[in-house]
């Protein structure tokens, strides 16, 4: 009797295993809509410490592919394609012998981005959670520095200023004074945290890039210098459908 019970509990195990390997969905197609804060880390080859570095909010739209990888355990991939607003913002100030000036430099940024992530879901009845690590790629399809300088000379009353904005990407153009700012491809990290109601999802992630973004090519016109260095990253908070 003792022998058949254990049999009888086994088959329940390995049935009630079986029915949970076959209740993780294979396929999974979604959307998402977020709030964006990024920022950008300026590095110079010089003393930039009167330098203030700002970020920015923006918002991001994507769709989402989860593929499972295994049949026992909610190991999932996660790809998609993302649309993403990015950016910051850099202030310079000087103020001295009766001669002072501000540049204040407002990036607006478009990314086009494509995430490769490793998810694994933990179930709770309806409610899942599942934390996610992997790498991402972008590229820029659209940018601009909006730029404010103004200046004031006390002694002679003497003082002016100029607003406009100027293409980031691209080589640098002498007739518009556009481009040889920004390169357009970005590699970097992404770690995040996802909670999942049914179909509908509230999720957190975090992009920092690898690539050194500023484009130091000085036969395209380059902006920044030689050792100087531009790295983008990024806060997401977003809400998204499973179908």
């Amino acid at each position: 009797m003792k022998k058949i019970l254990i049999a009888a509990a086994a088959l329940i195990f390995a049935a009630g295993g079986v029915m949970s390997a076959q209740d993780y969905q294979e396929n999974i197609f979604g959307v998402k809509v977020g709030l964006v804060t990024s920022g950008m880390n300026f590095k110079y080859d010089y003393d930039a410490s009167e330098l203030k570095h700002g970020a920015r909010a923006g918002v991001s739209f994507a769709g989402t592919y989860q593929r499972l990888l295994t049949s026992n355990l909610p190991f999932y991939l996660e790809t998609g394609l993302e649309f993403s607003m990015a950016g910051g913002s850099e202030k310079y100030s000087y103020d001295e012998s009766g001669y002072s000036s501000t540049e204040k430099h407002i990036y607006n940024l478009w990314y086009m981005s494509i995430p490769l992530m490793v998810n694994y879901k933990f179930y709770v009845g309806d409610f899942t959670i599942y934390p996610s690590l992997g790498l991402y790629y972008a590229l820029g399809i659209s940018g601009k520095i909006k730029y404010d300088y103004s200046y004031s000379v006390s002694y002679s009353g003497q003082s002016g200023s100029e607003q406009g904005e100027i293409k980031v990407f691209g080589k640098f153009n002498e007739e518009t004074e556009d481009g040889g700012y920004l390169l357009r491809s970005d590699l970097g990290i992404r770690v995040g945290v996802t909670g999942q109601w049914k179909k509908f999802s509230l999720g957190v992630h975090y992009s920092n890039g690898f690539l050194n973004m500023a484009n130091t090519d000085e036969v395209s016109g380059a902006y920044f210098g030689t050792n100087d260095k531009v790295h983008n990253w990024n806060v997401n908070i977003s809400i998204g459908y499973n179908f």
